[in-house]
């Protein structure tokens, strides 16, 4: 990176104010104070009025130049390290959104679920997929998808093993000596199908 040029001014402009000397490269604490202590100077120098003031034009040229400074300075670790405070920021926010995502599929599930119980037995308003703590839709995964449960009949219509992998899916506890019906109320009562099957 090349070191910043600070800015100059036309003859007869912007007089008595000191301009600092050249940013190190890449800035130090100390360039970033100068650069605005220069913009502040030029500012009141803009201020007092007359023929020798200091211009808008002049009050940008600053102002860029100080941005130039401060986009450079690279903190007391120069080597674009996030600070610890940045981290720890970044530590919390992430547990934050977190638990949002948590409480957002839980509250995706429970609306769900609502909506196919008042679905009955799925015929004229079919049922809506259930998804698991994860949020994953049994029907979209890229490995083994499920078959959509839109109906009574579809849920009958579950093979053994079909069966076994929704109940795994949704992480609902049974043994290997369950029967298919225990399976079927188990999965029946979760995605919140209030028919018999």
């Amino acid at each position: 990176m090349n070191r910043i040029a600070v800015p100059t001014f036309p003859r007869g402009r912007a007089q008595g104010v000191d301009r600092p000397a050249r940013p190190q490269n890449p800035p130090s604490l100390q360039d970033v104070a100068n650069a605005n202590i220069f913009l502040e100077d030029i500012k009141h120098n803009a201020a007092r009025g007359g023929a020798d003031r200091a211009l808008e034009e002049d009050i940008a040229k600053v102002t860029a130049y100080r941005h130039s400074v401060l986009n450079a300075y690279g903190g007391p670790d120069q080597n674009n390290a996030m600070p610890a405070w940045a981290h720890e920021l970044e530590r919390r926010l992430n547990q934050r959104f977190t638990r949002l995502e948590v409480m957002s599929t839980r509250l995706e599930a429970m609306s769900t679920k609502m909506y196919n119980m008042f679905s009955l037995r799925g015929r004229q308003v079919p049922y809506m997929m259930v998804p698991n703590r994860d949020g994953i839709d049994p029907t979209g995964r890229e490995i083994n998808p499920l078959p959509p449960l839109r109906t009574v009949q579809d849920l009958r219509n579950l093979t053994a093993a079909q069966l076994n992998n929704y109940l795994d899916f949704y992480q609902l506890p049974y043994v290997r000596r369950t029967t298919r019906e225990v399976k079927l109320g188990l999965l029946r009562n979760h995605i919140g199908c209030v028919a018999e099957v």
